[in-house]
């Protein structure tokens, strides 16, 4: 994408979690060097265990690499407090989990709207109708005002993805969402993404063991043994 910048850069990066005996740590991610664009997709490949989602953790600001540096724009993520990185996360980057992750006591508009708790006082400005719109979006018109157990897999899903846009997000993060879901519905969702990514500039990164999902996205890397192959 020669036109475009970087959004998101990777140099280096090594993650090793402590053993008992300093014998005993694991690394987990081994030189992993990885650069993004703005507006770009991208799906990471590679087999269970080969550190894929500490590599998008990393990416996301939920966890510290152990040497090398992550970069946002121009910010070096390594150098900021745990407040710091928390506001990142919050203005800058967008979560999708396989789980979800949805509050079971907030109907879906609520859950939605979680986000943006941290930044202003429900309400304030347009951010409920923004998260309304984006529950339209994403085909949830008629059920904002239904609990997670009130959804199908699929629809709570699309929750997600509407939550992770509520900020205005420069990038998201998906970490094997799909993963539950049968053919029909992985598509659905998919063919959201793409499409929010289309119309909004917003770059995506998807963690995935789906071959076809993959093929979808600008680029594919392999991650295994914890280096990009």
């Amino acid at each position: 994408m020669p036109d475009t910048k970087v959004l998101l850069e990777l140099e280096n990066v090594t993650k090793t979690y402590a053993g008992p005996t300093p014998d005993e740590d694991v690394q987990v991610l081994r030189g992993v060097s990885l650069g993004v664009a703005e507006g770009e997709t991208l799906a990471v490949v590679g087999p269970s265990g080969s550190g894929k989602s500490t590599l998008l953790n990393l990416m996301g600001a939920l966890d510290r690499a152990t040497t090398g540096s992550v970069r946002l724009g121009n910010l070096d993520l390594g150098t900021l407090s745990d407040a710091e990185l928390a506001a990142v996360r919050n203005q800058t980057i967008g979560f999708i989990f396989q789980l979800h992750h949805l509050l079971p006591q907030c109907t879906a508009l609520e859950n939605v709207l979680v986000p943006t708790l941290a930044g202003h006082a429900p309400g304030q400005g347009d951010t409920v109708g923004h998260a309304r719109d984006l529950l339209a979006r994403v085909g949830l018109e008629h059920r904002m005002n239904h609990l997670p157990g009130q959804l199908s897999g699929g629809e709570r899903l699309r929750v997600a993805v509407a939550r992770s846009l509520v900020n205005r997000p420069q990038i998201v993060l998906a970490d094997e969402p799909t993963g539950s879901l049968d053919r029909e519905a992985t598509e659905r969702v998919v063919e959201l993404l793409l499409s929010l990514n289309e119309e909004d500039g917003v770059a995506l990164v998807f963690v995935t063991h789906a071959k076809d999902v993959a093929s979808r996205l600008n680029r594919v890397c392999r991650l295994e043994d914890g280096e990009l192959r």
